[in-house]
């Protein structure tokens, strides 16, 4: 009989204890449970190791072995002596109200990140696409910090909303920074007022109005230049 220790390696999840492993027409099924431990209510934070009742629940997960995998989770319930209350135990795996692992979305993302299609990603994982379309539009990111040489411009973007986007590029590193919903002076200035805008030393753009007061009111330290294309463009 292999330890939990071994368990929580072939997984590679904290406190998981493997049941049982097979396959059912070609999805390979891992039957979990998690090492059973007291838990706090989260109505009145009496610590309890009473167990009310247990449910299935299936938890879309990486796939391994050629297969999609499937963890289906024997979950329990607890209940509060000291409230009545019942509640779930915690799973640091499983985000509340997701049936997928966290795992699986990092991969996704992973995968979108390398140009990949939300119709190819959707078909490796097999999860449908408006799922993993939500899984990208939950991402939440933010630099920490802007270039030594920036770049900006807008493009027509296809959200729904606002015409144009704007896109934040550092042209050194050839790599894209931000990518904003609109390119309105307000919702700009407020962006960039979150950053210490005195490290960048070009801030290069296209003759756009808004972009050169941006320069000139948020970034004093960096020399503005205009692109060489819309520059020789207008001369031309």
């Amino acid at each position: 009989m292999l330890s939990s220790y071994y368990y929580q390696k072939f997984l590679r999840l904290l406190g998981v204890l493997i049941k049982d492993i097979y396959d059912d027409n070609g999805t390979t099924i891992i039957e979990i449970q998690m090492e059973r431990k007291p838990h706090s209510c989260p109505c009145c934070n009496h610590v309890t190791n009473a167990v009310h009742d247990y449910r299935l629940q299936p938890i879309k997960d990486l796939p391994a072995f050629g297969n999609n995998t499937i963890l289906l989770l024997r979950k329990r319930r607890y209940v509060c002596k000291d409230c009545g209350k019942r509640f779930y135990e915690t799973l640091d795996f499983l985000p509340r109200y997701y049936r997928h692992t966290k795992r699986l979305a990092f991969y996704i993302l992973q995968q979108l990140s390398s140009t990949h299609s939300f119709k190819s990603v959707s078909a490796s994982v097999n999860l449908s696409i408006t799922t993993v379309i939500r899984i990208f539009d939950n991402l939440s990111y933010a630099p920490q910090s802007l270039p030594k040489v920036l770049g900006i411009d807008e493009f027509k973007g296809n959200t729904g909303h606002e015409k144009y986007q704007c896109i934040i590029t550092d042209p050194e590193n050839r790599t894209i920074i931000d990518i904003l919903p609109n390119r309105y002076k307000t919702d700009l200035t407020s962006y960039f007022l979150k950053f210490d805008t005195s490290k960048t030393t070009l801030f290069i753009s296209d003759i756009w109005g808004t972009y050169r007061d941006l320069a000139k009111e948020l970034f004093g330290s960096a020399t503005y230049v205009i692109d060489k294309y819309h520059y020789a463009r207008q001369v031309l």
